[in-house]
């Protein structure tokens, strides 16, 4: 017989709802500068430092 785990709860993630044609803020992780783009820029164009979605949360 399959052994079963009561009172354990499913636990889930809130999604991040994200268009990929909709222009999202980056945020740059050293001087702070915020683009607005389609993509990640990858590189920030003020100080070459990465950058980060802005909509995705930092844990």
């Amino acid at each position: 017989m399959p052994s079963t785990r009561q009172g354990v709860g499913l636990v889930t993630m809130r999604d991040v709802d994200q268009n990929p044609e909709e222009e999202t803020p980056y945020e740059c992780f050293q001087c702070g500068s915020v683009i607005v783009a389609e993509n990640n820029p990858g590189k920030c164009p003020d100080c070459a430092g990465a950058m980060r979605n802005r909509r995705t949360p930092i844990e």
